[in-house]
């Protein structure tokens, strides 16, 4: 790709951007400061009802949060996809110049990773810190967007905002602050298609902002944006032309936004699938290879039916399930506020199922299915204000369950969790510091060894997902070891790959690996893909040409002997 990624390009981009778009923006400003006037004034309203207690809490609490989330996410990052991938990409590119391949290879790599595309400039112009802060803005964005969809779906201005403040309180919110990850603003995007949704059914034809919303989500969290266009297809049923133009549209609107990196992958990788199995034969990638090579597949019809059903309910670990996908849309139900009672009481056993199981979820693997949680949150809130009206006697309760549900998991979570970041902002803790105690992988002081070995030492990573990005030279002198190679058990084969790589020394770093002894010895599983990636080789002790030379808790380093020239 043309080399563009310069700090005085982005700079003179930027400046142009702001010339051509003026009107637009000051527009937008505009309209974004009436609607605040609006919501402003009709608070005051019901400020006038004696809800001052109320109102001063709730303001309290949403300050408070966002407080803790700058904290959160003021610190150097150490999750592992952030230093693979996320920020590692966008730094590569800014010290390239331009997209091109990175160099250390992984297939992480080649994934569409669009929105870390916006970490650039802030990288060019403010460095980590500020790339990082940018999830917490999405973070203020997806709470803005509960306030609009509450007053979408008919909530006052109080209890939108409600919404809005229990949106920012969900757990998993806080976490995802704290990262680059792409979740946060994927999740804006699919509640912002579920905002036009609501436009469309109230008469206002949105099919653009629909599908264009989905067209930018993330694919992992596939279930909700799918949930949406179901219901979009469904309502548009009986205008076959309409039909077909929303879907032409998200075509085109897809293709728009993959076609560039799917003409890159063409012409670097030679697929523009690259590195899904697509097109070239399956498979494709050495993971695919290693997959077929340790598993096999059952392919019993009634054993295939049971899988699809027990991933639609349980997600198979990675998300919470298909089917909750579905339970946050009750926002499109017509009249959903104006109710019975055993309606209004089945609305929110459900919303507050949704939001209990967000709740208790502390692994970043959930951030899958985070447009569900946050919209879940939203029903939550609406359905919570309605049995206001109708349980008058039971007021006392509701109230004690919207505060633990806004303080509890949102403030003193967030709170535990900050301390770090909070020490290392209060100047307590120094950047390497904080990444020696938080460092996730192998440790700071292995990291710091491997970067001090002689220029001329190419390291291989035993690590089915390695963190390159505090490497020297962005790990140009790192080599993962691919699958295929992991699951040999011949040393004399082994020995061959390393000696054809060049390799001088073994990085293992087993913080991401399980130990399962068995009669052949010990075997290494992945942690997140068991039994799919393993290592059968590393404890042969015919592997005699490898010596150690150093070793953290998280990681072992080994240095080649001359004995390898000799097997």
């Amino acid at each position: 790709m043309i080399g563009l990624f310069k700090p005085w390009i982005l700079g003179l981009l930027a400046m142009l951007s702001i010339a051509f778009c003026r009107r637009q923006m000051t527009a937008w400003i505009g309209e974004i400061r009436r609607s605040i006037g609006a919501l402003a004034q009709e608070i005051k309203n019901e400020y006038r009802d004696k809800q001052a207690v109320y109102i001063g809490a709730l303001i309290m609490i949403s300050i408070a949060l966002a407080i803790t989330f700058a904290i959160a996410s003021h610190a150097p990052a150490v999750y592992r996809d952030d230093l693979s991938y996320h920020l590692y990409l966008p730094k590569a590119y800014l010290e390239m110049g331009r997209i091109a391949p990175v160099p250390f290879h992984q297939a992480q790599s080649y994934y569409p990773h669009l929105f870390n595309i916006s970490y650039i400039p802030a990288l060019a112009f403010g460095g980590e810190l500020a790339a990082k802060m940018m999830n917490f803005c999405w973070s203020l964005v997806l709470a803005g967007l509960g306030i609009c969809l509450a007053l979408r779906a008919g909530a006052s201005a109080l209890t939108a905002c409600t919404a809005g403040a229990a949106v920012l309180a969900t757990p998993l919110v806080g976490e995802m602050s704290q990262t680059a990850l792409a979740d946060l603003p994927a999740a804006c995007f699919a509640l912002g298609g579920l905002l036009a949704l609501l436009a469309y059914q109230n008469k206002t034809p949105a099919p653009v902002a629909i599908l264009s919303a989905l067209a930018l989500n993330k694919y992992t969290s596939w279930s909700f944006p799918l949930a949406t266009a179901m219901i979009f297809a469904w309502q548009t049923r009986n205008n076959a032309r309409f039909l077909f133009r929303g879907v032409f549209q998200f075509a085109l609107f897809s293709m728009t936004a993959l076609l560039p990196l799917c003409a890159y992958l063409w012409w670097t990788m030679g697929s523009p699938f690259y590195p899904l199995p697509f097109l070239n034969g399956f498979p494709y990638d050495s993971l695919e290879k290693a997959n077929l090579a340790a598993t096999t597949i059952n392919r019993n019809p009634a054993m295939l039916l049971s899988y699809c059903w027990e991933r639609f309910l349980s997600g198979g670990g990675l998300d919470g399930g298909a089917y909750l996908a579905f339970c946050p849309l009750i926002l499109l139900w017509p009249d959903l506020l104006k109710g019975k009672t055993g309606r209004i009481a089945l609305w929110l056993a459900l919303a507050l199922a949704i939001r209990f199981f967000a709740g208790g979820q502390s692994q970043l693997i959930w951030r899958y299915i985070l447009p569900v949680y946050a919209a879940g949150a939203v029903l939550g809130i609406l359905v919570w204000g309605r049995a206001l009206g109708e349980w008058p006697k039971r007021r006392w309760m509701l109230r004690l369950m919207l505060a633990a549900q806004l303080i509890v998991p949102g403030l003193t979570a967030m709170a535990m969790s900050a301390l770090p970041q909070a020490f290392y902002n209060a100047g307590r803790l120094s950047g390497s510091d904080f990444l020696d105690r938080y460092y996730p992988n192998e440790g700071w002081e292995m990291l710091l060894t491997v970067n001090h070995l002689p220029p001329q030492s190419r390291t291989a990573v035993i690590d089915h997902h390695a963190t390159p990005y505090h490497y020297k030279d962005l790990g140009r002198h790192l080599w993962q070891v691919p699958h295929e190679i992991l699951l040999q058990d011949d040393p004399l084969r082994i020995a061959e790959a390393l000696k054809r790589e060049q390799i001088t020394h073994v990085l293992f770093i087993h913080s991401q690996w399980e130990r399962t002894r068995t009669p052949n010895g010990v075997l290494w599983n992945a942690v997140y893909f068991a039994p799919y990636i393993q290592c059968r080789w590393w404890t042969n002790k015919r592997l005699d040409f490898l010596k150690s030379v150093s070793w953290t808790w998280g990681a072992v380093l080994f240095k080649i002997e001359p004995a390898i020239g000799r097997l």
